[in-house]
């Protein structure tokens, strides 16, 4: 809404100016009213009005003073003078001021009105014509800077000769001494991405950040004493950076590049992942400087998000084992036994060998957590996970935790089906002992047959999870249903005995009297 302010001396002219037409309607509110000059120009600055209506005769500052002021400090503001004088001098010192219009009392509302709609008209082509100048000033700085994007690209591809680079940095306006010349890239933390919506590119909120990251680096590499550099975005992640110098820097960038990582890091919680190129002098040396400062930045792999790296000495790949054996029949049988703890440990161990660049490729890492996964293919598709997600990771860390956790999640898994299962195995043996309990050939061996298992993992089962050994539990239940029986009705022993499936009644009795501490005859007698 634009804001307007009306000042009269006469408290009724105020009112009726506030309510002769619709102000909201316009698109205007009344943020202020006064009944002086002086207090108009008090309240210039803190509401800071589009549109002020002035009567030219008020009191201790007239309305041809307030216009003038108006017209010096605040030139885009608009003003309609009213005034009950159709005097000429007045009129024409209002048009020096650059009134927009000039009512006489009594106030007519359709002219009122269509004095407000062409302030209404004038401050709209005005936001137009701004907004359109903006637009076009964004559209010519982001075509700069796809410009310079190509630059840099042609340069880094060694497409540019000496003279192209320094004609073009002429153009570009950038300074960049080439006696002394370095090459870094810069990846952004993972983290990064969080603030884009999924599969969108960039977002507002990415770009801020990032922007904020150029300058946080191009202030810490000039108080640095590095002040000719290019620092540019390569992409949503990356960016590039150039030094030159007529003097030997290279001392100092690691603690300008520290500092920066640092400030990033403790205002947006956003990782820095710094390759570093050697130094080296001449534009033309800067391709073989961004391959370097590449090949530094791809040891991310093994040195992990926010570290600064240098170049150093690495075996060739040629040099080094893209392969890493392992006992794949041991492992599988740690999967599938559940034995989480043993597998997490001898999985690390693997993983601390692989960490060794000067052993390992990077591919061979890659390779080693494809081929566990393997082991177990079939159980991840009905779990719906694929080889595919340890390809998303970035670090070796990552691949170790990511790889350790699905199969460390498969073996649980695993494990719980084989609980299931035992405990599936124990109700199944209650539920025939129950069915078979007057059975005088019930036995151990005759539930391990129907069940399918082993006699002696039957009884450790079923020991290991009732606390109680299967034979045992067999007789606990024969003497109840046999104590039970006796409630009913008075048998002999021998009928009781086969009964609850004693073939033997003196066996019986031996088993009746060690249950109840008492023998079956002096228990019937004591019913």
């Amino acid at each position: 809404m634009l804001k307007v302010l009306i000042a009269d001396d006469e408290y009724l002219v105020r009112e009726m100016l506030k309510n002769a037409i619709d102000w909201q309607d316009q698109g205007f509110e009344i943020v202020g009213e006064a009944d002086n000059g002086k207090q108009v120009l008090s309240q210039l600055a803190h509401t800071v009005p589009d549109l002020v209506i002035i009567d030219i005769n008020m009191p201790i500052v007239n309305g041809i003073e307030v216009a003038k002021e108006i017209y010096t400090h605040y030139p885009l503001m608009h003003m309609i003078i009213v005034s009950g004088y159709s005097d000429f001098e007045y009129a024409r010192q209002a048009i020096t001021y650059k009134v927009t219009d000039y009512l006489l009392k009594p106030i007519d509302d359709h002219a009122l009105l269509t004095a407000v709609q062409r302030v209404k008209h004038e401050l709209d082509s005005r936001a137009l014509t701004i907004q359109k100048l903006q637009h076009w000033d964004a559209s010519e700085s982001a075509l700069q800077s796809v410009r310079f994007a190509h630059f840099i690209k042609l340069w880094v591809e060694s497409s540019l000769s000496n003279e192209q680079v320094a004609a073009n940095l002429h153009d570009f306006q950038v300074t960049l001494p080439s006696d002394y010349i370095q090459c870094a890239l810069v990846e952004l933390g993972p983290s990064l991405t969080e603030l884009s919506p999924p599969d969108s590119g960039y977002s507002d909120a990415a770009d801020n950040v990032v922007s904020q990251v150029l300058e946080l680096g191009t202030s810490c590499l000039r108080n640095a004493g590095l002040p000719w550099h290019v620092l540019h975005r390569v992409d949503s992640r990356t960016l590039t950076l150039i030094i030159g110098s007529t003097y030997g820097f290279e001392h100092f960038l690691p603690a300008a590049l520290a500092e920066w990582m640092e400030i990033v890091h403790a205002k947006h919680s956003l990782s820095l992942t710094i390759g570093i190129s050697e130094t080296n002098s001449g534009y033309d040396s800067l391709p073989q400087l961004y391959m370097s400062s590449r090949q530094q930045l791809a040891r991310k792999f093994y040195l992990g998000h926010g570290s600064m790296i240098r170049p150093t000495s690495i075996r060739s790949q040629e040099a080094r084992q893209s392969y890493l054996a392992f006992p794949r029949e041991k492992l599988s049988f740690l999967i599938r036994s559940g034995q989480t703890a043993n597998l997490r440990a001898i999985l690390k161990d693997y993983y601390v060998a692989l960490a060794n660049e000067q052993t390992y490729t990077r591919e061979a890492a890659f390779l080693f957590s494809s081929e566990l996964l393997n082991l177990e293919a079939h159980r991840l598709v009905q779990k719906q996970v694929t080889s595919d997600v340890i390809h998303q990771v970035e670090t070796l860390a990552e691949l170790a935790e990511t790889t350790i956790r699905i199969l460390t999640e498969l073996s649980v898994s695993y494990y719980q089906e084989q609980l299931t299962k035992k405990d599936e195995l124990v109700q199944q043996s209650k539920y025939f002992i129950m069915e078979a309990l007057d059975d005088p050939d019930l036995s151990v061996e005759l539930l391990s047959q129907k069940l399918f298992v082993s006699a002696s993992y039957l009884s450790h089962r079923f020991k290991k999870l009732q606390g109680i050994g299967l034979s045992e539990y067999i007789n606990t239940l024969r003497m109840h249903k046999a104590v039970e029986l006796l409630s009913e009705q008075d048998y002999k022993l021998h009928v009781l005995a086969e009964k609850v499936g004693y073939r033997d009644p003196v066996y019986f009795s031996k088993c009746f009297k060690k249950m109840f501490q008492i023998s079956f005859s002096e228990y019937k007698r004591a019913r």
